[in-house]
Protein backbone atom coordinates (compact mmCIF):
# COMPACT_ATOMS: atom_id res chain seq x y z
CA UNK A 1 0.00 0.00 0.00
CA UNK A 2 1.36 3.29 -0.70
CA UNK A 3 0.37 7.00 1.19
CA UNK A 4 -1.83 8.00 -1.29
CA UNK A 5 -3.84 5.54 -0.78
CA UNK A 6 -5.05 6.87 2.39
CA UNK A 7 -5.43 10.25 1.31
CA UNK A 8 -7.67 10.78 -2.08
CA UNK A 9 -11.10 10.91 -1.17
CA UNK A 10 -12.35 13.52 1.25
CA UNK A 11 -15.00 13.21 3.55
CA UNK A 12 -18.22 15.06 2.12
CA UNK A 13 -19.68 17.54 4.92
CA UNK A 14 -23.36 16.87 4.85
CA UNK A 15 -25.70 20.02 3.61
CA UNK A 16 -29.56 19.55 5.24
CA UNK A 17 -30.43 22.50 2.84
CA UNK A 18 -29.33 20.44 -0.29
CA UNK A 19 -31.06 17.55 0.31
CA UNK A 20 -34.50 16.88 -0.46
CA UNK A 21 -35.44 12.89 -0.38
CA UNK A 22 -33.93 9.79 2.18
CA UNK A 23 -32.37 8.98 -1.55
CA UNK A 24 -30.38 11.59 -1.34
CA UNK A 25 -29.43 11.45 2.07
CA UNK A 26 -28.36 7.73 2.23
CA UNK A 27 -25.88 9.17 -1.34
CA UNK A 28 -24.51 11.34 0.95
CA UNK A 29 -23.98 9.23 3.55
CA UNK A 30 -21.85 7.01 1.69
CA UNK A 31 -19.50 10.36 1.34
CA UNK A 32 -18.96 10.40 5.62
CA UNK A 33 -17.71 8.25 7.96
CA UNK A 34 -18.85 5.57 10.42
CA UNK A 35 -21.77 3.93 10.20
CA UNK A 36 -23.26 6.89 8.04
CA UNK A 37 -21.14 5.63 5.42
CA UNK A 38 -21.65 1.73 5.74
CA UNK A 39 -25.20 2.53 5.30
CA UNK A 40 -24.66 4.65 2.95
CA UNK A 41 -22.61 2.08 0.98
CA UNK A 42 -25.88 -0.71 1.65
CA UNK A 43 -27.53 1.60 -0.61
CA UNK A 44 -25.21 1.65 -3.01
CA UNK A 45 -25.13 -2.60 -3.07
CA UNK A 46 -28.61 -2.72 -2.49
CA UNK A 47 -29.46 -0.14 -5.75
CA UNK A 48 -27.37 -2.76 -7.70
CA UNK A 49 -29.45 -5.51 -6.57
CA UNK A 50 -32.46 -4.14 -6.97
CA UNK A 51 -31.89 -3.19 -10.31
CA UNK A 52 -30.52 -6.66 -11.65
CA UNK A 53 -33.76 -8.30 -13.11
CA UNK A 54 -31.36 -11.30 -13.27
CA UNK A 55 -30.80 -11.98 -9.31
CA UNK A 56 -33.33 -13.87 -7.05
CA UNK A 57 -33.46 -11.37 -3.55
CA UNK A 58 -33.48 -13.33 -0.64
CA UNK A 59 -34.37 -11.53 2.46
CA UNK A 60 -33.39 -12.79 5.97
CA UNK A 61 -35.56 -11.44 9.12
CA UNK A 62 -35.18 -12.04 12.54
CA UNK A 63 -35.29 -10.31 15.90
CA UNK A 64 -38.34 -9.07 17.30
CA UNK A 65 -39.23 -6.74 13.80
CA UNK A 66 -43.03 -7.36 13.90
CA UNK A 67 -43.52 -6.31 17.56
CA UNK A 68 -41.26 -3.26 16.99
CA UNK A 69 -43.48 -2.08 14.55
CA UNK A 70 -40.96 -3.05 10.83
CA UNK A 71 -44.17 -5.44 9.16
CA UNK A 72 -45.52 -3.05 7.19
CA UNK A 73 -42.24 -2.22 5.79
CA UNK A 74 -41.80 -5.41 5.21
CA UNK A 75 -44.99 -5.96 3.52
CA UNK A 76 -44.25 -3.08 1.45
CA UNK A 77 -40.81 -4.51 0.08
CA UNK A 78 -42.85 -7.78 -1.14
CA UNK A 79 -45.29 -5.62 -2.99
CA UNK A 80 -42.76 -4.08 -4.75
CA UNK A 81 -40.97 -6.84 -6.14
CA UNK A 82 -37.52 -6.38 -3.71
CA UNK A 83 -38.43 -9.60 -1.61
CA UNK A 84 -38.52 -12.47 -3.93
CA UNK A 85 -38.12 -15.01 -1.02
CA UNK A 86 -38.73 -14.25 2.56
CA UNK A 87 -36.58 -16.34 5.41
CA UNK A 88 -37.50 -14.89 8.71
CA UNK A 89 -38.50 -16.35 12.20
CA UNK A 90 -41.75 -18.53 13.32
CA UNK A 91 -41.91 -15.44 16.34
CA UNK A 92 -42.11 -13.05 13.49
CA UNK A 93 -44.70 -14.61 11.38
CA UNK A 94 -46.70 -15.27 14.94
CA UNK A 95 -47.10 -11.83 15.80
CA UNK A 96 -47.60 -10.72 12.25
CA UNK A 97 -50.64 -12.97 12.18
CA UNK A 98 -51.70 -11.49 15.50
CA UNK A 99 -51.63 -7.85 13.78
CA UNK A 100 -52.90 -9.57 10.33
CA UNK A 101 -56.28 -10.95 12.70
CA UNK A 102 -56.75 -7.09 13.68
CA UNK A 103 -54.75 -7.23 16.74
CA UNK A 104 -52.22 -4.95 17.98
CA UNK A 105 -48.71 -4.59 20.01
CA UNK A 106 -48.70 -1.38 22.88
CA UNK A 107 -46.10 1.03 23.57
CA UNK A 108 -45.65 0.83 27.05
CA UNK A 109 -42.79 1.83 30.03
CA UNK A 110 -38.91 1.07 29.43
CA UNK A 111 -37.24 -1.56 30.35
CA UNK A 112 -37.23 -3.04 33.85
CA UNK A 113 -39.65 -0.06 34.82
CA UNK A 114 -42.40 -2.02 34.90
CA UNK A 115 -43.24 -5.20 37.50
CA UNK A 116 -42.54 -8.31 35.29
CA UNK A 117 -44.39 -10.27 38.10
CA UNK A 118 -47.40 -7.95 37.55
CA UNK A 119 -47.56 -8.69 33.83
CA UNK A 120 -47.26 -11.89 34.34
CA UNK A 121 -50.15 -12.44 36.73
CA UNK A 122 -51.77 -10.27 34.30
CA UNK A 123 -51.12 -12.26 31.05
CA UNK A 124 -49.14 -9.37 29.27
CA UNK A 125 -45.89 -10.13 27.45
CA UNK A 126 -43.42 -7.91 27.20
CA UNK A 127 -40.55 -7.14 24.56
CA UNK A 128 -38.58 -4.70 26.03
CA UNK A 129 -41.10 -1.33 25.70
CA UNK A 130 -43.22 -2.99 23.73
CA UNK A 131 -46.43 -5.18 24.80
CA UNK A 132 -49.21 -7.51 24.36
CA UNK A 133 -52.02 -10.06 25.41
CA UNK A 134 -50.92 -12.90 26.17
CA UNK A 135 -54.63 -13.96 26.52
CA UNK A 136 -54.83 -13.37 22.82
CA UNK A 137 -51.82 -15.02 21.82
CA UNK A 138 -53.70 -18.25 23.52
CA UNK A 139 -56.47 -18.11 21.30
CA UNK A 140 -54.04 -17.20 17.95
CA UNK A 141 -52.70 -20.16 18.94
CA UNK A 142 -55.69 -22.59 19.11
CA UNK A 143 -56.68 -20.88 15.55
CA UNK A 144 -53.64 -21.80 14.08
CA UNK A 145 -54.67 -25.89 15.59
CA UNK A 146 -57.71 -25.49 14.02
CA UNK A 147 -56.33 -23.92 11.03
CA UNK A 148 -54.10 -27.70 10.23
CA UNK A 149 -57.00 -29.34 11.26
CA UNK A 150 -58.90 -28.16 7.82
CA UNK A 151 -55.82 -29.21 5.82
CA UNK A 152 -55.36 -32.31 3.88
CA UNK A 153 -53.14 -34.56 6.33
CA UNK A 154 -49.73 -34.95 4.46
CA UNK A 155 -46.32 -33.22 5.34
CA UNK A 156 -45.89 -29.85 4.04
CA UNK A 157 -42.58 -27.58 3.32
CA UNK A 158 -42.96 -24.54 5.47
CA UNK A 159 -42.87 -22.22 2.22
CA UNK A 160 -46.57 -24.50 1.08
CA UNK A 161 -47.65 -24.03 5.19
CA UNK A 162 -47.18 -20.45 5.48
CA UNK A 163 -48.55 -20.08 1.99
CA UNK A 164 -52.08 -21.48 2.98
CA UNK A 165 -52.13 -19.72 6.37
CA UNK A 166 -51.43 -16.04 4.49
CA UNK A 167 -55.13 -16.71 2.35
CA UNK A 168 -56.82 -17.15 6.20
CA UNK A 169 -55.29 -13.54 6.97
CA UNK A 170 -57.68 -10.68 6.76
CA UNK A 171 -55.49 -7.93 6.94
CA UNK A 172 -53.82 -7.46 3.17
CA UNK A 173 -51.20 -5.45 4.44
CA UNK A 174 -49.81 -8.33 6.91
CA UNK A 175 -46.83 -10.01 5.72
CA UNK A 176 -48.21 -13.38 5.15
CA UNK A 177 -51.30 -12.00 3.29
CA UNK A 178 -48.68 -10.57 1.58
CA UNK A 179 -46.70 -12.89 0.51
CA UNK A 180 -49.84 -15.03 -0.30
CA UNK A 181 -51.04 -12.44 -2.77
CA UNK A 182 -48.21 -12.01 -4.21
CA UNK A 183 -46.88 -16.24 -4.11
CA UNK A 184 -43.69 -15.19 -2.10
CA UNK A 185 -42.46 -18.17 -0.32
CA UNK A 186 -41.97 -17.71 2.90
CA UNK A 187 -39.34 -20.19 4.69
CA UNK A 188 -39.37 -20.94 8.27
CA UNK A 189 -36.32 -22.75 8.95
CA UNK A 190 -37.13 -22.77 13.22
CA UNK A 191 -40.41 -22.69 12.76
CA UNK A 192 -41.15 -25.14 15.68
CA UNK A 193 -39.77 -22.39 17.99
CA UNK A 194 -42.76 -20.10 18.42
CA UNK A 195 -46.03 -19.36 18.69
CA UNK A 196 -47.08 -20.66 15.04
CA UNK A 197 -44.97 -23.87 15.74
CA UNK A 198 -47.15 -23.93 19.22
CA UNK A 199 -49.99 -23.81 17.72
CA UNK A 200 -49.18 -27.14 15.15
CA UNK A 201 -47.70 -28.93 17.65
CA UNK A 202 -51.28 -28.82 19.47
CA UNK A 203 -52.66 -29.78 16.21
CA UNK A 204 -49.91 -33.04 16.52
CA UNK A 205 -50.71 -33.64 19.79
CA UNK A 206 -54.62 -34.18 19.64
CA UNK A 207 -54.16 -36.33 16.34
CA UNK A 208 -51.54 -38.34 17.30
CA UNK A 209 -53.47 -41.54 17.28
CA UNK A 210 -54.91 -40.65 13.68
CA UNK A 211 -53.74 -42.74 10.70
CA UNK A 212 -52.95 -39.59 9.21
CA UNK A 213 -52.01 -36.92 10.08
CA UNK A 214 -50.27 -33.07 8.97
CA UNK A 215 -46.99 -32.67 9.66
CA UNK A 216 -43.88 -29.93 8.27
CA UNK A 217 -41.48 -31.22 6.81
CA UNK A 218 -38.13 -29.05 6.52
CA UNK A 219 -35.79 -31.13 4.93
CA UNK A 220 -38.06 -30.20 2.08
CA UNK A 221 -37.21 -26.69 2.34
CA UNK A 222 -33.85 -27.40 1.57
CA UNK A 223 -34.15 -28.89 -1.60
CA UNK A 224 -36.38 -25.94 -2.55
CA UNK A 225 -34.28 -23.50 -1.53
CA UNK A 226 -31.43 -25.03 -4.18
CA UNK A 227 -34.27 -25.51 -6.76
CA UNK A 228 -34.38 -21.59 -6.40
CA UNK A 229 -30.59 -21.04 -6.54
CA UNK A 230 -30.56 -23.04 -9.52
CA UNK A 231 -33.26 -21.61 -11.54
CA UNK A 232 -31.77 -17.99 -11.62
CA UNK A 233 -28.20 -16.62 -13.15
CA UNK A 234 -27.49 -14.22 -9.83
CA UNK A 235 -28.36 -14.54 -5.96
CA UNK A 236 -28.40 -11.82 -3.40
CA UNK A 237 -29.50 -11.60 -0.20
CA UNK A 238 -30.62 -8.28 2.63
CA UNK A 239 -30.43 -9.74 6.02
CA UNK A 240 -31.98 -7.84 9.41
CA UNK A 241 -30.63 -9.32 12.06
CA UNK A 242 -28.75 -12.19 11.70
CA UNK A 243 -29.16 -15.92 13.08
CA UNK A 244 -30.57 -18.51 11.47
CA UNK A 245 -32.52 -16.48 8.76
CA UNK A 246 -28.93 -15.39 7.77
CA UNK A 247 -27.53 -18.35 7.91
CA UNK A 248 -30.04 -20.69 5.97
CA UNK A 249 -29.95 -18.27 2.97
CA UNK A 250 -26.44 -18.88 2.61
CA UNK A 251 -26.28 -22.40 3.32
CA UNK A 252 -27.98 -23.02 0.27
CA UNK A 253 -24.96 -22.96 -1.74
CA UNK A 254 -23.07 -25.15 0.06
CA UNK A 255 -26.04 -27.54 0.20
CA UNK A 256 -25.73 -27.19 -3.51
CA UNK A 257 -22.24 -28.89 -3.46
CA UNK A 258 -23.22 -31.22 -0.62
CA UNK A 259 -26.14 -32.50 -3.35
CA UNK A 260 -23.09 -32.64 -6.22
CA UNK A 261 -24.08 -29.51 -8.56
CA UNK A 262 -21.66 -26.39 -8.54
CA UNK A 263 -22.13 -23.57 -6.69
CA UNK A 264 -20.42 -20.03 -6.94
CA UNK A 265 -21.99 -18.10 -3.70
CA UNK A 266 -24.49 -15.42 -3.54
CA UNK A 267 -23.41 -12.41 -5.49
CA UNK A 268 -24.70 -9.62 -3.25
CA UNK A 269 -25.02 -9.22 0.33
CA UNK A 270 -26.25 -6.68 2.53
CA UNK A 271 -26.87 -6.69 6.41
CA UNK A 272 -28.31 -4.52 8.81
CA UNK A 273 -27.04 -5.69 12.56
CA UNK A 274 -26.10 -4.87 16.09
CA UNK A 275 -23.79 -8.09 16.35
CA UNK A 276 -19.95 -7.72 16.21
CA UNK A 277 -17.59 -10.36 14.62
CA UNK A 278 -15.17 -10.75 17.80
CA UNK A 279 -17.68 -12.38 19.55
CA UNK A 280 -17.77 -15.62 17.31
CA UNK A 281 -21.37 -15.78 16.60
CA UNK A 282 -22.77 -16.16 12.94
CA UNK A 283 -25.21 -12.89 13.13
CA UNK A 284 -21.70 -10.83 13.60
CA UNK A 285 -20.19 -13.06 10.98
CA UNK A 286 -18.36 -11.09 8.38
CA UNK A 287 -19.15 -11.35 4.81
CA UNK A 288 -15.49 -12.04 4.14
CA UNK A 289 -15.93 -14.96 6.33
CA UNK A 290 -18.73 -16.82 5.04
CA UNK A 291 -16.48 -16.83 1.81
CA UNK A 292 -14.41 -19.33 3.02
CA UNK A 293 -17.77 -21.38 3.24
CA UNK A 294 -17.93 -21.05 -0.24
CA UNK A 295 -21.47 -19.00 1.21
CA UNK A 296 -20.53 -16.23 -1.58
CA UNK A 297 -18.91 -15.11 -4.75
CA UNK A 298 -15.23 -14.44 -5.12
CA UNK A 299 -16.39 -11.32 -7.06
CA UNK A 300 -19.63 -10.41 -4.90
CA UNK A 301 -21.10 -7.07 -3.59
CA UNK A 302 -21.50 -6.80 -0.12
CA UNK A 303 -21.91 -4.51 3.02
CA UNK A 304 -22.66 -4.83 6.66
CA UNK A 305 -23.61 -1.71 8.88
CA UNK A 306 -24.20 -2.00 12.42
CA UNK A 307 -27.50 -0.08 13.32
CA UNK A 308 -30.32 -0.75 15.18
CA UNK A 309 -32.96 -2.11 12.43
CA UNK A 310 -35.43 -0.08 13.10
CA UNK A 311 -33.63 2.98 12.06
CA UNK A 312 -31.49 1.22 9.13
CA UNK A 313 -34.37 -0.81 8.04
CA UNK A 314 -37.10 2.05 6.79
CA UNK A 315 -34.41 4.32 5.91
CA UNK A 316 -33.14 1.64 3.57
CA UNK A 317 -36.90 0.88 2.38
CA UNK A 318 -38.15 4.59 1.34
CA UNK A 319 -34.73 5.62 0.02
CA UNK A 320 -35.29 2.52 -2.45
CA UNK A 321 -38.62 3.25 -2.98
CA UNK A 322 -37.37 7.04 -3.94
CA UNK A 323 -34.89 6.50 -6.22
CA UNK A 324 -36.60 3.16 -8.00
CA UNK A 325 -39.84 5.91 -8.51
CA UNK A 326 -37.07 8.61 -9.60
CA UNK A 327 -35.25 5.93 -12.27
CA UNK A 328 -38.67 4.55 -13.32
CA UNK A 329 -37.70 0.78 -11.78
CA UNK A 330 -39.60 -1.74 -11.14
CA UNK A 331 -39.60 -5.27 -9.89
CA UNK A 332 -42.21 -8.01 -11.26
CA UNK A 333 -43.04 -10.47 -8.73
CA UNK A 334 -41.71 -14.10 -9.48
CA UNK A 335 -44.50 -15.75 -8.13
CA UNK A 336 -42.23 -18.26 -6.77
CA UNK A 337 -44.57 -20.26 -5.24
CA UNK A 338 -45.77 -21.14 -8.09
CA UNK A 339 -42.65 -21.99 -9.52
CA UNK A 340 -42.27 -24.32 -6.29
CA UNK A 341 -45.60 -25.82 -6.49
CA UNK A 342 -44.98 -27.15 -10.42
CA UNK A 343 -42.06 -29.21 -8.99
CA UNK A 344 -44.38 -30.71 -6.56
CA UNK A 345 -46.58 -32.03 -8.68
Amino acid sequence: MKREDFLWSPVKPIDPEKLHSVSELLVAFSHLSFQARTLGECFQIARRLVADQEAIIFFGLSGAMVPAGMGLVISRLVRRGVIDVLVTTGANLFHDYHEGMGDYHYQGPRGDTCSDDFLSREKIDRMYDTYADDKRFGELDRMISEFCGTLPPKAYPTWEFLHLLGGTVSGELSILRSCHDTATPIFCPAIHDSGVGMGIANYFHRNRGAKEVLTINQLEDNLDMCRLIRADKKTGEIIIGGGVPKNYIQEAEPMMIVLGEKSKGLDYAIQLTTDAPHWGGLSGCTFSESKSWGKLSFQSNFGTCYVDATIGLPLLAVGLFDWMEQNNIKRRNRRLVEFLQSGRE
